[in-house]
């Protein structure tokens, strides 16, 4: 009876390393939505074992959550509010310092920048060979992209903070 229940014991903790191993697709839609937002390249995106960890830990969301959002990304309201933002942030800023303020909206989630006076921070200090109207547009940009995702990194609704994750990692993926 022992070496049964060993055997039965060791086979369904494979099974369960073998599904904690799996992939999660954000939707095609969604990327593809995300992509042209910012004028980047669209394809697929799979969030890894270590993806799913470091976003959850991001959002302060449960990794099912992330799993849940994930294939329906493009059906939160934020997305849509999200992409606008980012868009309005493309027009206005070249690849590269795009890049940088997208990431420095992004911080929101893992709460390094918490005020919009830490968001002009931030950029001034990341962007200072930018002249000053060049900033104040990047800026202007930034905060709008910014705000989205702060009311989503706050939001008591778990599937908002995963969102918010989720629309940033895809952003600075298809950039």
């Amino acid at each position: 009876m022992g070496s049964r229940f060993t055997v039965g014991l060791v086979g369904v903790v494979v099974l369960l390393a073998g599904c904690s191993g799996s992939t999660v697709k954000i939707s095609a839609s969604a990327v593809d939505q995300a992509a042209v937002a910012i004028g980047g390249s669209a394809r697929s995106l799979e969030l890894t074992a270590d993806d799913l960890s470091r976003l959850a830990a991001a959002g302060g969301v449960s990794e099912d959550v992330l799993r849940s959002t994930a294939p329906q990304a493009d059906s939160a309201p934020l997305w849509q509010r999200t992409l606008r933002s980012a868009k309005t942030l493309d027009a206005r800023t070249d690849g590269s310092v795009r890049d940088v303020a997208l990431g420095v909206a992004c911080d929101v989630s893992s709460g390094e920048i918490r005020s919009v006076e830490q968001l002009y921070g931030s950029l001034a200090n990341q962007l200072a060979g930018l002249t000053e109207s060049e900033l104040q547009a990047t800026a202007e940009a930034t905060v709008l992209l910014w705000q989205d995702l702060s009311e989503a990194a706050n939001s008591s609704d778990p599937r908002d903070r995963a969102a918010a994750v989720l629309a940033c990692y895809t952003l600075e993926s298809v950039s």
